[in-house]
């Protein structure tokens, strides 16, 4: 082998090399991922149990009384 060849030689090693310390660096170094929570009031989560739209419109759908509560036809 000539220096030239040698040299082509050690730098392509050095880069391999200083490839294989970054890959193992960024995986010390990755973060680990959190779950992401939800948080919900409670009345905002029984909004389907005791909400307007769920309790009182369908009473109100069979009363005179739908137009002066909303204003509009049923």
């Amino acid at each position: 082998m000539d220096d030239d060849e040698t040299a082509v030689i050690v730098a392509c090693t050095s880069k391999i090399a200083s490839f294989g310390a970054v890959a193992t660096l960024s995986t010390a170094f990755q973060r680990k991922k959190r779950k992401n929570t939800l948080w919900v009031r409670r009345y905002l989560q029984l909004r389907d149990q005791f909400g307007t739209y769920n309790t009182l419109l369908p009473e109100l759908s069979n009363s005179p009384k739908f137009y002066a509560y909303l204003k509009m036809d049923a």
